[in-house]
């Protein structure tokens, strides 16, 4: 019987979830962006660890395929370079909480150069990091992770946001600066909330939010967060046409380049 009403998606699913079990295992080191197949003394982005939706997509089907167990390497590398982490992200953010990278190396230390130094500073990769081990929460239903492991992270990457972020005395949020995915990605690609940013910012502080109602944690900072979620602007709209465009103070047209314009919430 077929897994999947497709043969040749199914002949996909099963070369995928073969590739993975090949250079993933439990307990050991994660593969950089190219796994471990390169070839290369000197592979494309140094296969680094891309936070920017690069290494979350080598996984998510880990989980969609029942295989979180191989999701562990990934998380485990993310826990491993905290203390690094909270180095940088107080000396020089000079913010509480965790950021987690754009890029780092094996070791955390952040990878990149001038001409994409927005994205290197970026927040995003940490939102999108955090939710990570919220999914993998949601696909094990393991209460012991979520509370000794997850939500501990999720509240630290959490209090690195409201620091980045521009909160005002009725808790509205302005995300500046803010980029959006990978284009326009030198000095002039700033702008002001931009739909990646802000589905990144939504989705971590809702779940960050819903780990620490289930654990019965923080009550005080639950408040908050609550204020704060709802603080968060729509996308920003055209005023001509209506539709999303990449950024509130840019025009529509404004990115180009690598990445979709619009991000999902």
């Amino acid at each position: 019987h077929a897994f999947i009403d497709d043969e040749g998606a199914e002949r996909g699913f099963y070369r995928g979830t073969y590739l993975c079990g090949a250079c993933l295992r439990p307990g050991k080191q994660s593969p950089g962006l190219q796994g471990v197949w390169v070839k290369e003394n000197n592979p494309a982005w140094r296969a680094d660890f891309h936070g920017n939706i690069n290494m979350q997509a080598l996984y998510w089907g880990c989980f969609t395929g029942n295989r979180p167990d191989l999701v562990e390497p990934l998380l485990a590398y993310y826990l491993s370079i905290l203390p690094r982490c909270r180095r940088d992200t107080r000396d020089y953010f000079q913010m509480d909480g965790v950021y987690l990278p754009h890029a780092c190396d094996i070791f955390g230390n952040p990878m990149g150069n001038a001409n994409v130094l927005n994205l290197l500073t970026s927040m995003t990769p940490s939102c999108w990091l955090g939710s990570m081990f919220w999914d993998y929460f949601t696909y094990t239903q393991d209460r012991v992770f979520l509370a000794e492991i997850a939500y501990p992270l999720l509240r630290e990457v959490t209090l690195f946001t409201e620091e980045y972020v521009a909160i005002d005395e009725e808790d509205n949020v302005t995300i500046a600066p803010s980029i959006q995915w990978e284009t326009g990605s030198k000095l002039n690609g700033w702008g002001v909330n931009s739909q990646y940013d802000l589905a990144a910012l939504r989705r971590l502080w809702q779940v960050t939010l819903r780990a620490a109602e289930i654990l019965g944690a923080d009550p005080e900072e639950r408040a908050r967060w609550q204020r704060r979620l709802a603080g968060i602007p729509d996308f920003p709209r055209d005023e001509h046409s209506g539709g999303w465009k990449a950024f509130a103070d840019k025009p529509p047209g404004h990115a180009r380049g690598h990445g979709p314009l619009l991000t999902c919430p």
